[in-house]
């Protein structure tokens, strides 16, 4: 089920096995569909991403993409405490944007996969995300 949000706070651990979690903010209909979604037996918690995240450079007085997947989407699975997804969705709007917000973790799937990190526009690196320790190696 596609759903779309304007994202307010990433965290992520810097590590090939750390999860990321994300705050965003969603309609109401993208409310009801995620709403949907958690009340029937979750069995698969595969998610495809595709977001960046944005920083101003002051000195070269430009916008630069600060951490995002480098080849989108990104593939990944909602994180889970026991059986339950690590997702929880607001159950009233915010006062002045009238949108939901909504907060979940993601983890890695045994696959490699590229995020793009940035301090400035002159400055970033690609890290790898996910994988097996194999692959690691």
């Amino acid at each position: 089920m596609p759903t779309v949000g304007v994202l307010s706070q990433v965290q992520w651990g810097e590590t090939a096995y750390a999860s990321i979690s994300i705050s965003a903010y969603v309609s109401a209909h993208n409310h009801t569909v995620l709403q949907q979604m958690l009340q029937q037996a979750v069995t698969n918690t595969a998610v495809v991403l595709n977001f960046h995240v944005e920083e101003y450079d002051q000195v070269a007085r430009a916008y630069y993409v600060a951490f995002a997947p480098t080849k989108p989407p990104l593939n990944a699975l909602i994180g889970k405490a026991g059986r339950t997804p690590e997702l929880q969705l607001a159950s009233s709007t915010d006062n002045i944007t009238q949108l939901y917000q909504v907060n979940f973790t993601v983890v890695p799937v045994p696959q490699v996969q590229p995020l793009t990190v940035a301090t400035s526009t002159s400055k970033d690196m690609i890290m790898q995300w996910g994988g097996t320790t194999s692959q690691m190696v």
